[in-house]
């Protein structure tokens, strides 16, 4: 990874890399990737169907869970309520 910045000319902004390239970049403005840094996006992987299925399914439960639950206890309330 490149640590770069913004430097204004006459055409516009830019980017170019800092002269010194320092050993942590989490200080630079500006991060560019290389060709040999492709390797670190494999942790970021489009998901599966089977695991966007798994997602959605419970994501859908939770809410219809929780719907079922509360209007459960309204009705137990509102049943004490009118006595």
């Amino acid at each position: 990874m490149l640590c770069a910045e913004f430097v204004m000319t006459d055409a516009g902004a830019v980017l170019r890399p800092t002269p010194v390239q320092p050993a942590d970049v989490t200080g630079c403005p500006v991060v560019v990737m290389q060709g040999s840094d492709t390797a670190l996006l494999s942790v970021f992987k489009t998901p599966t169907p089977t695991d966007f299925a798994a997602a959605w399914v419970w994501g859908f439960s939770l809410v219809v869970g929780s719907y079922i639950v509360a209007w459960g206890c309204g009705a137990v309330v509102n049943f004490i309520s009118k006595q």
